[in-house]
Formats: structure tokens, C-alpha cells, sequence
């Protein structure tokens, strides 16, 4: 991996498997945030491939109206009931605080050939289903299909209050064009 991106190895984070748990992917997205050795508008890649899953959000948590659901990443030591999955709130909320300590490496603009702006969010992938909302659009397109499964069960209210409190990072918008 060191080779193909060209990324010293004490640089690299790599959870696999049992080591995947919800708080070691917690602890490692925090790290990112105070990390010394990632310097403003260093590049971060992100890349998260395992189960992701929808659930009916407890009272209390905005998911975009009445019957909507909240997407969650679901680690290796989820339980459903004493090991929660990670909700899209979470993850949006701890992508904001890194993208606003390291300048906004997550998502920034870069000016093309003095005519585009671009925003590009390739630093953050999920290769899973239910993604979270952190990098999902408000409309899903209509060639593009959802597969996932139901959790059944409930969220805890509190879930991640601790860590995220009552901030809640804004959804970011999907751009799959260039802007002239």
C-alpha cells in the first residue's frame, strides 16, 4: 500500500476485521482532528469498506422528515444492542471538526485553469451500503439503486452525545459536475 500511494507507513491507519470496532474507528477519526504530523491542506484519505445499515432514527434525531431513516456504518463488533453502529451524524459531525483543524482538506475548491471551481470530496470513500449522510446528496438518482439492511434494533437517543454533543456538522452537497 506504501508503494501504490506513495505514503510513508507511519502515516497509515489500518483496522481489519476484529480490529475494525466502533471505537477504534472512532478513536482513529478523532485522531485525525489533533494529529500533528497532518499539516493544514495535507491530503486525508478516508476509505471505510464493510456493512453499512438503515435505521428508524430515535425521537429526537432530524432525518430529513416524518418517515425518513438515518444510515449507519456497522462495525465489526456490532451487536445492535450493547455495540451500536456508527450514525451519519457522528460521521458528519467528526469529518467537520477534521476538515475545520486541518483547513478543510475534506472537501476545498480548486481553481482550474482560472475558468472552473471543483469541489471535490474524493478524500472520503464508503464502500458500503447506507453510507452515512455526510457525503450523500438529498435525491438519490434515479439509475442508482439502495441495497442494505433494516436495523431492527432501536438507536439509543443518547448515542455519541459525549463525543459529538449537540453539534451536528451540516450534510455536504454532492457536486458530480464541474461548475462553469
Amino acid at each position: 500500500m506504501e508503494d501504490a500511494l506513495k505514503v510513508e507507513k507511519f502515516r497509515i491507519r489500518n483496522l481489519r476485521d476484529a480490529q475494525a470496532t466502533r471505537d477504534n474507528i472512532l478513536s482513529e477519526l478523532k485522531a485525525l482532528e489533533t494529529n500533528p504530523n497532518i499539516n493544514p491542506r495535507e491530503p486525508i484519505l478516508i476509505y471505510y469498506a464493510g456493512h453499512g445499515g438503515e435505521a428508524t432514527p430515535p425521537p429526537g434525531w432530524e432525518a430529513g422528515g416524518a418517515d425518513s431513516k438515518i444510515q449507519m456504518l456497522v462495525p465489526h463488533d456490532y451487536d445492535g444492542q450493547i455495540v451500536q453502529g456508527i450514525p451519519d451524524r457522528t460521521i458528519s459531525v467528526l469529518l467537520e471538526r477534521i476538515a475545520r483543524a486541518k483547513d478543510d482538506n475534506i472537501v476545498r475548491i480548486v481553481l482550474l485553469f482560472r475558468f472552473l471551481d471543483l469541489i471535490t470530496y474524493q478524500t472520503v470513500i464508503f464502500d458500503c451500503c447506507h453510507s452515512a449522510s455526510g457525503t450523500r446528496a438529498e435525491k438519490i438518482d434515479s439509475h442508482s439503486s439502495v441495497r442494505g439492511f433494516e436495523i431492527i434494533y432501536p438507536i439509543s437517543p443518547g448515542l455519541d452525545s459525549k463525543l459529538i454533543g449537540l453539534e451536528r456538522a451540516p450534510v455536504f452537497d454532492q457536486v458530480s459536475s464541474i461548475r462553469a
